[in-house]
């Protein structure tokens, strides 16, 4: 049932991409995302692809407010005569998370501007992002607002933030 549903979001992005509902776009979307499915299979039903519909609602808002509160704040930097940047690196201790809720805060907090995660670290006690941020100067606060963006992506997508999971291909973990 989960993998017609896929095939059929699928066929609708694909239609919706072209603009027109026509006979051509509809069997053209049905080959892609049979095509999409069968070179990626997925991992199959479990609980890290459950999504919680009003906690995600919740996480996106916070994120898109978040997302113009920093464009504000690097926009008026740049207008600025003489900048009041406070640069650092700060690390951001998320837990026992999964490498795919890492993923995720690691990726939306790089799509901040002023923000960019610079390095992923793994281990037994838990995963720690380390964040370049260009107003750093109130250093709490800014890992407050990241371990909220973490616990609001928990709470939408249960079961991808309990257990660390494998490591990424590549990354060791402790000696």
């Amino acid at each position: 049932m989960r993998r017609l549903l896929a095939t059929a979001w699928l066929v609708i992005v694909w239609v919706a991409l072209w603009g027109q509902l026509s006979w051509a776009n509809l069997l053209g979307g049905v080959a892609v995302a049979l095509l999409i499915g069968l070179a990626f299979p997925g991992t199959g039903a479990g609980p890290a692809g459950r999504v919680r519909p009003l906690p995600a609602v919740h996480f996106a808002g916070w994120f898109a407010y978040k997302l113009v509160e920093a464009t504000l704040a690097v926009s008026l930097e740049v207008l600025r005569a003489h900048p009041r940047i406070a640069e650092g690196i700060i690390a951001v201790r998320l837990g026992d998370v999964s490498a795919g809720l890492a993923t995720l805060v690691a990726n939306v907090i790089t799509l901040t501007p002023g923000t960019m995660t610079l390095e992923v670290s793994t281990v037994a006690q838990g995963t720690t992002l380390y964040v370049h941020c260009l107003h750093a100067d109130d250093t709490e606060r800014v890992r407050a607002d990241l371990q909220r963006l973490a616990a609001l992506a928990e709470a939408a997508f249960p079961g991808a933030g309990h257990g660390a999971g494998p490591a990424p291909r590549g990354v060791q973990g402790p000696a």
